[in-house]
């Protein structure tokens, strides 16, 4: 079982928003007051632990409903809706597909419910009742409301206790999807009601059937819900219908020995003792007269029989042992999601799991933080359970799960709006906190691989503090083959994208047309380029806009009067000044030129021809030649001579400055 959907309405910041997430690991990201925690707080109001009386609970206030700045309007109805998948598992017993098992051990201890039916006819004085179904969509939602308990006169009674009536696990036979509705309205004078509906059907391609106050619903997934204030108390209520209260009760069942009670029975005599004063003072001036043979008694714990585990607190010893209330909110975390997944694991085996955590990085090292999301993953359990998270750390982007889904949140003329990625397509790009830091800019620059760090020590001294102060990330990708799918998913991102790359990213093919020429150059290797590209990078705002075909048709020009007329330049040629004899309309000068200030930089030649002074680079040696590289050795030597150089008196700055003003729009 898995939250599959999840629609919001009218709610805080988010004015509509339709949400899909995946089995697994599912990431949130977006800048802040993009409206992540709004949408952890719907979650919350619907899936969140619930008492008995939900309804007078205040999770929502006036402040809740949307307000349109456009017409200077507040919502007057806001909707919460989520559905839930039952997924389809194998059978390696009978060798056949079913439906996962639900707990019917807890839901069996649920009281029962009404669906809203019909009566169709009347057989020997008794109805033959059937249920309504709903065709619900997101644009009807309300409509689910009109039937009220009262209204429905064919009501269905579902209980798993009673004699003569339907089984919770009949009515659930075949059922693979449930929902929750929630609803809240507020009127004039500012009281809000709120009313919520329970849903299920077989499979997407049937309508829905409706149940009113099923309490079954929370125990089809249990759900743990950490939002960014860490508030233990609160998280870990030791009551009968939270998950914390309920792992208490099942470590404490059956368990309390007859040395335990003993042991109790003598704090007992002790409190008796110690407050002996004050109840019999109250018991002679207050209780004996209105109540005659009633005392009072002042207990350290609760009933050894049955309330023992409310009075159970935890303890953190890291040098002072202390209640978990009064440590930091990194250990607070930590200790909640160790216990949930112990829960999950120990307590309620038959059914899934959500653990939703809000910012989980939250006063963690580094360290720290990638051994949370390791134990994020692992509560994963082979896909059986699901994890919800927002966050601003890349740490938590790293996975080890084969699979994660990524919404990026942000704002959209003043109200929430998402875009899903999956992510599987670009994992083998996703190495490292470097990569995985691209989520979270605001402009990407795509760079083959050590010209990264040569930009960076650029952008540091000609446009110092730049960088991070609008959210620039230099992102090296590998090599010019993996280009293209890195920004693809970027684009997917809505973030704005640049590339920087040596002259040959704007020349080679992949057609093998450049094996006749492995006799000049045994090394030679060919690859994509810039060619490959999406005319969406062109057609970026921060690029070439509206001329961004034009100038992708004349790039491709280019390569074609190259290959056309200078085969061997084009799959050989590593500088421009290679390419000769090609006409005006073809400068490859202007053209470079004009592409560095609009945000794509191809050099004139290779990274390396930059250098002015060549002591930077370091020797290498192929079969053919020798030459000089800018590889990691060479990167630490350019550090260090920045103590007595500038960066000009290393390398010829004026392509990569011409580039950086089009990226920092200086």
């Amino acid at each position: 079982m898995y939250l599959s959907r999840l629609y919001i309405r009218n709610y805080r910041s988010i004015k509509e928003l339709d949400l899909r997430f995946e089995k697994g690991k599912n990431v949130i990201i977006g800048r802040n007051n993009a409206g992540k925690s709004n949408i952890i707080k719907a979650l919350n109001i619907v899936l969140s632990e619930t008492a008995p009386a939900w309804d007078k609970v205040e999770n929502v206030t006036e402040g809740d409903f949307y307000y349109d700045k456009s017409v200077d309007s507040v919502a007057d109805e806001l909707l919460i809706f989520c559905i839930l998948i039952r997924e389809t598992v194998h059978d390696s017993e009978w060798n056949e597909d079913k439906l996962e098992d639900l707990d019917y051990v807890s839901i069996n201890k649920c009281f029962g419910f009404n669906i809203c039916g019909e009566i169709i006819r009347w057989e020997e004085k008794k109805p033959i009742k059937q249920p309504i179904r709903y065709g619900l969509d997101p644009s009807n939602l309300l409509n689910i409301f009109d039937n009220t308990e009262d209204d429905c006169s064919g009501k269905i009674w579902v209980d798993s206790k009673l004699n003569n009536q339907k089984r919770f696990e009949e009515v659930f036979k075949g059922i693979s999807n449930f929902a929750y509705l929630f609803k809240a309205k507020r009127n004039e004078s500012g009281k809000i009601t709120k009313d919520i509906r329970f849903l299920f059907r077989e499979d997407s391609s049937h309508d829905w059937v409706m149940g009113f106050k099923a309490q079954v619903r929370n125990e089809l997934m249990q759900s743990a819900i950490i939002p960014s204030f860490r508030d233990p108390q609160n998280q870990l209520r030791l009551t009968s219908y939270t998950w914390f209260g309920k792992l208490m009760k099942h470590l404490l069942e059956n368990k309390i020995t007859p040395q335990m009670n003993k042991a109790l029975e003598r704090v007992q005599l002790v409190a008796n003792k110690i407050f002996a004063g004050v109840t019999t003072e109250i018991k002679n001036t207050s209780l004996d007269i209105a109540f005659p043979g009633t005392q009072l008694q002042i207990r350290f714990s609760a009933d050894s029989k049955t309330d023992l585990y409310k009075s159970c607190q935890l303890f953190v010893d890291d040098g002072i042992n202390t209640p978990l209330t009064d440590k930091g909110s990194g250990i607070q975390s930590a200790a909640i999601i160790g216990l949930f997944n112990y829960y999950t694991k120990n307590v309620i085996t038959a059914s899934a799991a959500l653990l939703c955590v809000e910012e989980p990085e939250i006063y963690l090292h580094p360290h720290a933080r990638r051994v949370i999301s390791d134990r994020l993953d692992e509560f994963l359990d082979n896909y059986k359970n699901q994890v919800i998270i927002t966050t601003h750390c890349s740490e938590f982007i790293r996975t080890t799960t084969k699979d994660m889904n990524i919404i990026m949140v942000h704002k959209d003329n003043h109200t929430t709006a998402a875009v899903p990625i999956q992510i599987s397509q670009y994992k083998r790009l996703l190495l490292d906190n470097n990569q995985n830091e691209l989520f979270f800019a605001e402009k990407v620059i795509i760079c083959e691989g050590n010209d990264g760090y040569l930009l960076r020590m650029v952008a540091d001294q000609v446009y110092p503090g730049e960088l991070d102060k609008q959210n620039v990330s230099i992102i090296a990708v590998g090599g010019k083959d993996n280009v293209k799918t890195m920004v693809e998913l970027v684009l997917k991102t809505k973030t704005h994208c640049y590339i920087i790359s040596d002259f040959d990213f704007m020349l080679r093919d992949l057609s093998g047309d450049h094996k006749k020429y492995h006799k000049i150059n045994p090394e030679l290797r060919t690859h994509s380029s810039i060619a490959c590209v999406q005319d969406q990078f062109f057609e970026q705002s921060c690029t070439f806009q509206v001329k961004g075909k034009t100038v992708k048709k004349q790039i491709v020009d280019i390569r074609t009067w190259i290959k056309s007329n200078r085969e061997e330049a084009f799959f050989t040629a590593k500088t421009s000044r290679q390419i000769r004899g090609i006409p005006s309309k073809y400068s490859l000068s202007k053209t470079l030129g004009y592409l560095q200030r609009h945000g794509l930089c191809i050099l004139s030649g290779e990274i390396e021809d930059l250098f002015i002074d060549e002591s930077a680079l370091s020797s290498k040696k192929t079969k053919c030649n020798s030459f000089r590289k800018l590889d990691l050795e060479a990167i630490y030597r350019i550090n260090s001579m920045l103590d007595s150089k500038s960066i000009e008196q290393i390398i010829d700055v004026v392509p990569l400055k011409r580039f950086l003003k089009a990226v920092l729009k200086k």
